[in-house]
């Protein structure tokens, strides 16, 4: 019932707080909601793992990617469970993605415990 609960409350939650308006005064508050957002999301993405419903998760840690695409924790749960579904090419498609956008934008490389695990993966399927 707490899923369906969070699921509800993460229904209401259309867009950031003035997203089109650079408000300095709300972006405390503005931070403060996008992060309660996520961090609902993240443990309604963490019970359907836990429960084997791989879909829901993916369809929650996507909304997630598109907020903070540089989150390396969503990247390797999203890995994780390319790797389970045995999805080879999704797995490697998506860490290649990952890895360019983190180098065109911010020019730096994945970390270490994320190439770890990708490869780790990569060669258990």
């Amino acid at each position: 019932s707490n899923v369906n609960q969070l699921e509800q409350i993460c229904s209401l939650y259309i867009d950031d707080l003035f997203l089109k308006k650079n408000y300095e005064w709300c972006e405390s508050e503005k931070e403060y909601l996008q992060r309660n957002y996520i961090n609902m999301l993240k443990s309604i993405a963490l019970f359907y793992i836990e429960e084997g419903f791989y879909k829901n998760a993916m369809d929650k840690l996507m909304i997630i990617k598109r907020k903070s695409p540089f989150d390396e924790k969503i990247h390797q749960m999203i890995l994780r469970i390319y790797a389970i579904q045995k999805n080879r090419a999704l797995l490697i498609q998506c860490h290649e993605e990952f890895k360019l956008k983190l180098f065109e934008e911010m020019g730096i490389e994945p970390q270490k415990e994320t190439n770890k695990l990708f490869t780790t993966l990569l060669n258990k399927l």
